[in-house]
């Protein structure tokens, strides 16, 4: 049986965009188990979190299949990027948020002298190994259309008009300014901005 996660920010007993979360959850539970998630998935986790500390942001991992099976809590520091591989994976899918991770990993076990990977499918840009990428140009802030996995925060900023959703080429990056990462650990005001050239082709 697959399994799949969520991995979602808490801090104060405060969850980070859990609607989008519970939804997706729901989603993915009935696409391949034909079911729904009995319990509330912010009870479930709230429940587990009262000896969080106050004013750490904390990663929850949360694992299931048919039903919840773990729910993980551990302190969460942004990870800086030094350089970036630009990677081509045309048959890679995670188009929902498999618990395996293998074929992600195996792309920054072949480039380790990089901190992370620019996937590529069919010529067009998607995501990094973890995180929704967005871009820098004319004043305006643009994530690709082609995603591998339509993540948490991105649907939150683009619902708000904080990001505008566009095709973006491989041969594009060149004529964006400035990147940046995003997921539900790292907002707009969170996430480092790196200049373009750190994406090595």
């Amino acid at each position: 049986m697959s399994l799949f996660i969520e991995t979602l920010r808490i801090r104060n007993g405060e969850i980070r965009n859990i609607a989008y979360h519970q939804s997706r959850m729901s989603y993915t539970m009935l696409e391949h188990f034909n079911s729904d998630i009995s319990t509330l998935l912010a009870d479930a986790i709230l429940d587990r979190a009262e000896k969080l500390q106050a004013d750490n942001a904390y990663k929850c991992r949360v694992t299931y299949g048919k039903s919840i099976e773990k729910i993980e809590f551990e302190k969460y520091n942004i990870k800086h990027q030094t350089a970036i591989k630009v990677v081509e994976a045309n048959d890679l899918d995670y188009s929902f948020k498999y618990a395996d991770r293998s074929d992600l990993t195996k792309l920054l076990e072949v480039n380790p002298n990089f901190t992370d990977v620019l996937i590529i499918k069919n010529g067009c840009v998607t995501d990094t190994s973890y995180a929704n990428l967005v871009f820098f140009k004319d004043g305006k802030m643009f994530t690709p259309s082609t995603p591998l996995l339509a993540g948490t925060m991105r649907q939150s900023l683009l619902k708000n008009g904080l990001i505008h959703e566009v095709p973006i080429l491989f041969e594009d990056i060149s004529e964006y300014d400035e990147f940046m990462l995003i997921n539900s650990m790292m907002d707009l005001d969170e996430s480092p901005i790196y200049d373009i050239s750190l994406i090595s082709v």
